[in-house]
Order: C-alpha cells, then sequence, then structure tokens
C-alpha cells in the first residue's frame, strides 16, 4: 500500500481536488465563481508544462532513432492518428453540435451572403491579423 502511495501521489492529489471542487460546485452553486481564478491559473499551467513536455519528449525520441526508415514509419503513423483523431472530431461536432446548436432549432434558413461576409471578416480580422500583424 505504501508503494502504490508513494507511486501515485500525484494523481490521487488530482482526483481528490477534482472531487472536492465538483462538490464545492453542487453545494455552493454560483458563489463557487470566486474560485473560477484558481482554476484557470491551474489550466493554464497545465498547458505551459504539458505541451512543451509532450513536444521535446516526441522530438528527443525521434532524435534518438538511428535507422532513417524507422523515423519515417513513425513520422507517417503520427500523420495518419492525427488526421484520424481530427476527423473523428469533425464527425462528432457535426453530428451533435449542429443539431444542438440554438440556430439550428430556432431557424432553419441558410445565412445570407452579407452574414457570410461579416463572419469572414471577422475571421480575418481576428486570427489573421492578430498572429500576423
Amino acid at each position: 500500500m505504501k508503494t502504490f502511495l508513494k507511486n501515485y501521489k500525484q494523481t490521487l492529489i488530482l482526483l481528490a481536488a477534482i472531487i472536492i471542487g465538483a462538490i464545492a460546485g453542487l453545494i455552493l452553486g454560483e458563489k463557487a465563481t470566486v474560485l473560477s481564478p484558481l482554476g484557470d491559473l491551474f489550466i493554464n499551467l497545465m498547458f505551459i508544462i504539458i505541451v512543451p513536455l509532450v513536444f521535446l519528449t516526441i522530438s528527443t525520441s525521434i532524435s534518438k532513432i538511428t535507422q532513417p526508415k524507422r523515423v519515417g514509419k513513425i513520422l507517417g503513423t503520427i500523420v495518419l492518428v492525427f488526421v484520424i483523431t481530427s476527423l473523428v472530431s469533425v464527425l462528432i461536432g457535426l453530428a451533435f453540435g449542429t443539431p444542438l446548436s440554438v440556430n439550428f432549432l430556432t431557424t432553419r434558413t441558410v445565412p445570407s451572403a452579407k452574414n457570410i461576409r461579416i463572419i469572414l471578416q471577422n475571421f480575418f480580422n481576428i486570427y489573421i491579423i492578430a498572429l500576423y500583424p
């Protein structure tokens, strides 16, 4: 039992925090939003740590491979898994997101050209200009 607690200490602490947060949300309701900055801080710290860790793990693993043929197989597998998971997420989004959206339930009209133009302008202004000033 000691080795179990020693090996899974961080995981158990994380699960306990999730359970405590869920209970606090159920009991306190809207008042629990006071704790929202702590959750946002935790999520942002996880992104700061996890994304570089995964990138460095994959890149160092690939750099240690001495056989070029194997590197190609691994990279091909990575691209294939990425494409498959992207397709699955798109299909789930289309299957569940579109019928459940408020727009779909209230109106079934095709957006006008003016609305599409406004949407594309907003996309351009937000993403393209913000990324490449």
